[in-house]
């Protein structure tokens, strides 16, 4: 896969966590908030030259990232898309997301893509 191919996927869970928001269903949402940040990581790292192909990875580069240009705002944001993605994985939080997480979530996307 590409940089480009990455990002292409980011904007299109970007949109579809809009589409979804909009109906109403936050956990979904939320999830696919997740998608857009793990996919935006990705391509970040392969035009690095760095292939990640599980959370770990992601995980890891996330924080030498974050350590490296001494932004720890990167690894905050990268938690909030985190939480979003548990919420709707973990059985005791499904279908927990509220409005406001995700409105938290999208915003810390915008940020970065902006």
């Amino acid at each position: 896969m590409s940089a480009e191919k990455y990002l292409d996927l980011s904007r299109k869970y970007l949109g579809q966590a809009r589409e979804i928001m909009g109906k109403g269903d936050y956990a979904k949402a939320g999830e696919m908030l997740w998608g857009a940040t793990a996919e935006m990581v990705k391509a970040l790292a392969f035009q690095r030259g760095v292939e990640l192909k599980s959370h770990g990875e992601i995980w890891e580069y996330i924080a030498k990232l974050s350590e490296e240009t001494e932004d720890r705002e990167i690894l905050k944001l990268f938690h909030v898309a985190n939480s979003l993605h548990t919420k709707l994985c973990v059985p005791c939080l499904r279908g927990r997301a509220e409005d406001s997480d995700v409105q938290i979530g999208l915003r810390g996307e915008m940020e970065v893509f902006s």
